[in-house]
């Protein structure tokens, strides 16, 4: 029973606050909804795949070195510092090159390459957060989880997640970029996810009060820097909405006003969470409409011209006016 009860507590400390996290990033994505399979599917890999190659990598790593020297804090520090974050987000970063490689088109923007990479690092975060509040439970009972709980929530709820979407940006700049630049950007992301991570952990373990508040500082400084991202790509995407549907006002498709309306905070929170903020079923359809018919239009310029495209847009376009016209 107290077994169950650890088990349960570790869950609840441990996972629960990454899950609501990870569930707040897919909103900031207001225009274009990704497929929930997929978003899911990067979250599990970072809970399951990337967490467990990491615990068996990072522990064979660190017998290895204790084997060699008889020495068990070198062990511990080489592997925080050497081998951990090269290992760590090799593992996470694979999730997101899986999306990269088979799923290239629904990286159409640097925030989705944000949103599939903090996904994958808040999964791995729940599982390290999960082991840690366990092993707290172990040490003090509810009062060391609770401990170990407060710890990983305040100081680096978002480190992980944080670091792995600078790599999902450096793979959202290959999909989406040109010139040689566009070669380089993922090996620059991976960098510096590896030299954020080695010195965050190098901070950490040198014990000095000081470096332990200047790791602090310098993570939520990382956060609210990438925090402020989010907002600006989110409006940059609400004005790209915009400039598409602009072409569909003077067509006679949508109205100025159902262009605002569909374009607003308020109408894409309703359309992605399905609460129903507008009053009317068919503004919310409308809605997802039009974002679809912006989206596709995205596509024609991003990718290469197809007539599929050109037929669903079609589609989309009728469906569009004809619901305009029922909501006038």
């Amino acid at each position: 029973m107290d077994l169950l009860f650890a088990l349960l507590l570790s869950a609840f400390l441990g996972i629960l606050p990454m899950t609501v996290f990870a569930l707040l990033l897919t909103w900031f994505d207001r225009f274009e909804r990704e497929p929930f399979p997929l978003l899911f599917a990067v979250f599990i890999w970072g809970f399951l795949v990337a967490s467990a190659a990491a615990l068996v990598l990072n522990t064979l790593f660190g017998a290895s070195i204790f084997l060699l020297t008889g020495n068990q804090v070198l062990a511990i520090d080489a592997t925080a510092v050497l081998f951990g974050p090269v290992v760590e987000e090799s593992v996470k970063g694979f999730g997101v090159l899986i999306v990269f490689f088979f799923f290239r088109k629904e990286i159409d923007s640097v925030l989705d390459g944000i949103v599939y990479g903090g996904l994958v690092g808040f999964g791995f975060a729940a599982a390290e957060n999960f082991i840690y509040v366990y092993s707290g439970y172990g040490l003090g009972g509810i009062i060391g989880s609770l401990a170990v709980a407060f710890l990983r929530i305040i100081t680096v709820p978002f480190l992980h997640a944080m670091l792995t979407a600078v790599i999902g940006i450096g793979l959202a700049h290959a999909s989406l970029g040109r010139g040689r630049y566009r070669l380089a950007a993922p090996f620059i992301g991976y960098g510096a996810a590896i030299s954020f991570h080695a010195f965050h952990n190098l901070l950490a373990i040198l014990g000095n009060p000081f470096l332990v508040l200047l790791s602090f500082l310098l993570d939520w400084s990382g956060f609210i820097a990438m925090a402020l991202l989010l907002f600006y790509l989110m409006h940059r995407e609400g004005e790209t909405l915009r400039g598409y549907l602009e072409e569909e006002v003077r067509i006679g498709t949508i109205t100025g006003s159902q262009c605002s309306m569909v374009s607003s905070m308020r109408s894409q929170a309703a359309r992605k969470t399905g609460i129903p903020i507008e009053p009317s079923a068919k503004k919310k359809r409308l809605s997802d409409l039009c974002s679809r018919i912006a989206y596709e239009k995205h596509e024609l310029e991003v990718h290469e011209k197809s007539d599929e495209t050109l037929k669903r847009i079609r589609e989309l376009r009728g469906e569009a006016k004809a619901l305009s016209k029922e909501i006038l």
